[in-house]
């Protein structure tokens, strides 16, 4: 087994792209603005070469810029290796670039890594002129930036980490650099607390040495209490998260004092339901100077579906969706894809309509069950489990129907009303019926059970040659598809001997 792991790889022969056109934006207000005169074009396309090695190339372009590049995965068992070259042109600037080496090693194999070590470096070149999107005029200031991380544990609850970077700057620019150890480690499976210790020298102010202590603690899986204090600006800083069982119902609270903003609070909370999400977020900014500002900020959305002629309502799509449709025999009975726990499901149908699994990740199986758990004793659905395949941005209609069958139970006695005890037979139709013989098997007070059956006659013929075949009839008017036969006597085939007399 190859002891090597890449998120970013592809397997030999894969490929994954992406096209998009649109406008550039930025955000004024509380909301998003968009520049209709100014159309922006971008795309990618990577292909695995072999389960090793994946080879790709990206693009971004505007009526006044272009980026180019090309990015190569390299896989091996002493670890990951990328490489990403880009190439940038503006109005105002000539072709400049930019490159990055990086190096990620990270083995899931605990014989060979038992402290689950990590190590991770980069060595990346900027050139002045070089321009991200939205950047017209370019002045980069580092030149080359060297990164590195490693990751290990201490011991089985105890989490070592150590960073550094460095960065050489432009002409005459400064250089920075900055590095960090911390220390995590749990106690019990609720609390967890973390250390960091580090200096940084930036461009520009927060220099030297600064500390931060971290501590988590859950309560019943639901309650999530975080305290955070750090030396830089003396702030502490102190958040209570909660989510429901279901996950519908989240807030989080945040408060935090420092010598920067004397005080700041804020609270978002948000419930998410089959049809649509709810959510609503406050903050409270205090300053030095004692000035309040206050943001309140409310929205709500849902979605709409349509797929072969069928309308559904749901929450929001992102890709791809599926609607499950029934008939009209099942339209009063809850439909629930993906059960999770206590009855409840992440998708269902209600009194707003069909239930929609919502959110299909494109180019992935999909397994998952739908079922009917209310659907009372004498019909029989098509549901259970399905496989999707979904392509990027599809829709899905899968059509639930139902038969209506009757359930029967009775009791085979003889002659005397004794109990047949332990008699398999064969319930078979009788007459036009084109439907499957059903087994049955008594108990030792001579009852049996049958699920399937429709209205009309039928012939139970016994395995043993000693009784002999009886009619019943399934009535049309049976509640709830429930059929009591009753009582329902047998008679033994009677056997005569002879005596032969020989001369």
């Amino acid at each position: 087994i190859d002891a090597f792991y890449n998120a970013q790889q592809l397997r030999k022969g894969f490929n994954q792209y992406s096209f998009n056109l649109g406008l550039s934006s930025h955000y004024e207000d509380n909301m998003y603005v968009y520049d209709e005169k100014d159309p922006v074009l971008s795309f990618y396309y990577r292909k695995g070469l072999n389960n090793r090695i994946t080879l790709g190339a990206y693009s971004q372009a505007k009526l006044d810029q272009i980026l180019f590049g090309i990015g190569n995965n390299l896989s091996t068992k002493i670890g990951n290796f990328d490489i990403d070259i880009a190439l940038s042109k503006t109005d105002s600037s000539k072709i400049d670039y930019a490159a990055k080496l990086s190096y990620h090693y990270c083995n899931n194999n605990l014989r060979l890594n038992p402290y689950h070590r990590q190590w991770k470096a980069s060595f990346e070149y900027v050139g002045s002129k070089f321009s991200n999107l939205n950047t017209l005029k370019p002045n980069n200031e580092l030149s080359y930036i060297l990164t590195g991380y490693m990751n290990q544990h201490i011991a089985s609850t105890l989490n070592a980490s150590l960073s550094a970077s460095y960065g050489i700057g432009n002409m005459n620019i400064d250089d920075i650099y900055s590095y960090s150890f911390s220390l995590s480690k749990s106690f019990f499976s609720s609390l967890r607390m973390s250390c960091t210790i580090s200096n940084i020298k930036n461009l520009g102010c927060h220099d030297g040495w600064r500390a931060s202590l971290n501590f988590t603690f859950k309560l019943f899986t639901r309650h999530i209490f975080n305290s955070l204090y750090n030396t830089r600006d003396k702030a502490t800083k102190l958040s209570w998260y909660y989510s429901s069982e279901n996950n519908k119902l989240r807030n989080d609270f945040t408060t935090n004092y420092s010598e920067c903003n004397s005080l700041y609070l804020s609270n978002r909370a948000s419930y998410t339901g089959y049809r649509g999400n709810v959510s609503m977020y406050y903050k409270v900014n205090e300053s030095t100077e004692g000035n309040f500002t206050n943001n309140l900020r409310m929205t709500a959305n849902t979605g709409l579906v349509f797929v072969n002629g069928k309308f559904g309502w749901s929450k929001v799509i992102n890709n791809s969706f599926a609607l499950v449709k029934t008939n009209d025999v099942l339209n009063k009975y809850m439909v629930g894809i993906k059960r999770l726990n206590k009855g409840r499901y992440q998708y269902s149908s209600d009194g707003f309509g069909p239930a929609v699994y919502s959110n299909l990740t494109p180019y992935r199986v999909h397994q998952f069950d739908i079922e009917l758990p209310d659907i009372p004793i004498g019909y029989e659905a098509n549901a259970g489990e399905q496989i999707l395949l979904p392509t990027y941005k599809s829709g899905f209609l899968i059509d639930i129907e139902a038969k209506s069958y009757i359930f029967a139970r009775g009791r085979l006695v003889d002659k005397d009303n004794k109990p047949l005890e332990n008699i398999t037979a064969r319930i078979i139709p009788y007459g036009k019926f084109h439907e499957e013989e059903k087994s049955i098997f008594t108990n030792k007070g001579g009852y049996f059970y049958v699920s399937g059956l429709k209205p009309g006659s039928y012939t139970i013929e016994f395995d043993s040659e000693d009784y002999k075949p009886v009619k019943i009839k399934i009535l049309k008017n049976n509640k709830q598809g429930y059929c009591k036969l009753g009582a329902i006597k047998v008679d033994k085939i009677k056997r005569f001997k002879y005596n032969y007399l020989m001369k």
